[in-house]
């Protein structure tokens, strides 16, 4: 009878230590995809894309600030297509005067109001756009404070649209659109 119950309480162990490491494991595994989520949204991501300008993606707002250009890039190039799911939001400081070739090109999830500063003289070709209408950037509402250039939305390659015309400043609203531009 003794020898039963050693073997009881010795198989009682095994059955606690069992439990307790599926516990472990169960939050160890919760608790580190948290920390990853903490540390995906943290740390910022800077890129330099022109001799005074940089750009810094942090909790998918997408800031580009300095003075001057930004380079031209192109469509295998284009400086932001490691992180276009993570962008959201862009927003572009003043001191910015030309916004280069396929800068923002494949970033489908960018949405919302796009506010282009008074310093901005003029744009590179595909600046804003995606290898289709889902991939490019789908702005609900472009706000000009600009008057350097004429502002076209493409809905075909045939036909392209002016939303603003040079020396003409304000806000359209092109959420009806979803269409690349520049």
């Amino acid at each position: 009878m003794e020898r039963k119950q050693k073997k009881f309480r010795v198989h009682r162990w095994y059955r606690v230590l069992a439990v307790l490491l599926v516990l472990c494991l169960a939050l160890s595994y919760l608790n580190m995809n948290s920390i990853l989520a903490y540390a995906e949204g943290s740390a910022p991501v800077t890129v330099d894309v022109g001799e005074n300008v940089s750009a810094v993606l942090q909790d998918g707002i997408l800031t580009l600030s300095g003075q001057g250009n930004t380079a031209d890039f192109s469509a295998e190039t284009a400086p932001f297509l490691p992180y276009a799911e993570e962008i959201h939001t862009l927003l572009i400081e003043d001191g910015i005067t030309y916004i280069g070739s396929y800068l923002c090109y494949g970033l489908g999830n960018l949405k919302g109001v796009l506010t282009l500063p008074g310093s901005i003289s003029g744009f590179g070709d595909y600046a804003f756009s995606g290898s289709s209408q889902i991939d490019a950037p789908a702005f609900t509402e472009i706000h000009n404070e600009f008057t350097g250039t004429d502002i076209f939305m493409q809905q075909a390659i045939e036909h392209p649209e002016t939303i603003f015309s040079e020396g003409q400043s304000g806000t359209v609203d092109v959420s009806e659109y979803n269409l690349s531009f520049f």
